[in-house]
C-alpha cells in the first residue's frame, strides 16, 4: 500500500483525507483477512471485532491488551472484542483500528 500511496502522491500531490481513509480501509481489510477477523462493527463509541472460529490471533495478546486498559478494551458475552473509545474523525478511527489490528497480529 505504501507504493500505491507514494505513486498517488507523485501523480496527484497531497492526498485528501478521503483518499488517505481509503488506503487505511484497504489496510484494515488486509489485516482482517490475515487475522480472520470476520466483522468490525461500530455502535456509538464502541467497536466490535468478531473473529472467525479459526482466527490467527494469539489470545494471550488479547488478554494483555484488555488487562492493560480495561476501560477501553473487553470481551463481550458473545465473544466479540470490544473497544470503547470516541474518535474525532474517520481518519483517527481508521488509524486506531490499524494500530489495534497490528498489535493483535504480533507474535509472542
Amino acid at each position: 500500500m505504501d507504493e500505491i500511496r507514494e505513486e498517488w502522491i507523485d501523480r496527484f500531490g497531497t492526498l485528501p483525507e478521503e483518499a488517505e481513509n481509503l488506503i487505511g480501509l484497504i489496510i484494515v481489510k488486509v489485516l482482517c483477512q490475515k487475522l480472520l477477523v470476520s466483522q468490525i462493527k461500530q455502535s456509538g463509541n464502541n467497536l466490535f471485532l468478531t473473529f472467525h472460529p479459526d482466527h490467527k490471533i494469539d489470545t494471550s495478546i488479547l488478554t494483555r491488551t484488555i488487562e492493560a486498559d480495561p476501560k477501553h478494551f473487553s470481551i463481550t458475552r458473545d465473544g466479540k472484542f470490544a473497544i470503547n473509545r470516541s474518535f474525532e474523525s474517520a481518519s483517527q478511527l481508521v488509524g486506531f483500528v490499524i494500530k489495534v489490528l497490528g498489535t493483535l497480529s504480533e507474535k509472542e
